[in-house]
């Protein structure tokens, strides 16, 4: 995942844009931070959901099709309870595929 993340484009880009060698090592600081956050975040929401169905696979109940729905699922089967969480959730989603084409049209320029 670190060599992913260091050969991006849009990352290069990053760095070469700032002027000095410091404020590069901040960039990759930061970028680092946030890659390391953002991987924890993911481990234990998928920790939360592994633990929530460990008894019944959704995909075997015919619940789910791809093991990729399992996310969406998880939203809607269990906190579904709380008004406008499944449509946070959703653009939540839309906003981050907007973020990243964003990003990549511009790091084209």
């Amino acid at each position: 995942m670190i060599f992913i993340t260091f050969a991006d484009q849009v990352y290069i880009q990053r760095i070469c844009a700032v002027k000095t060698f410091e404020n590069a090592r901040s960039v990759l600081k930061f970028n680092l931070i946030g890659k390391f956050a953002m991987s924890c975040l993911i481990f234990f929401c998928g920790l939360v959901i592994y633990a929530t169905y460990a008894g019944c696979d959704p995909m075997a109940l015919g619940k789910i099709k791809k093991k990729d729905g399992i996310m969406p699922y998880y939203v809607m089967d269990k906190l579904s309870l709380i008004p406008g969480l499944p449509g946070l959730f959703v653009a939540a989603i839309i906003g981050a595929a907007l973020s990243t084409c964003c990003r990549n049209s511009l790091s084209l320029d």
